[in-house]
């Protein structure tokens, strides 16, 4: 999360936004709260993104299209080397 929120900062033309799946509320933004994340956070409370968007394991961070369209996947823990490459690939910059 603190290198997505880094990459939000240097990329404010690009929206982030993280989602809590399988997860207890409360806790999740709690956490967020502490980390001092400044990009949107969304709950999955009734488990929507999780399926439409299931996945084999957390964390998992998908770079998705104006358009809806699921560009690129990444699994596990990505630092801010890995954001900015994979910006620069799909949004130019």
């Amino acid at each position: 999360m603190p290198a997505l929120d880094a990459a939000a900062a240097r990329h404010p033309g690009v929206k982030f936004v993280g989602v809590a799946v399988q997860d207890d509320n409360v806790a999740a933004e709690n956490f967020a709260r502490e980390l001092g994340v400044s990009y949107t956070i969304g709950l999955d409370e009734r488990d929507e993104v999780n399926a439409l968007y299931p996945t084999l394991g957390l964390p998992v961070t998908y770079v998705i299209s104006p358009q809806g369209v699921i560009l690129q996947t990444l699994f596990g823990e990505v630092d801010e080397a890995q954001i900015d490459s994979v910006i620069a690939t799909w949004f130019g910059g």
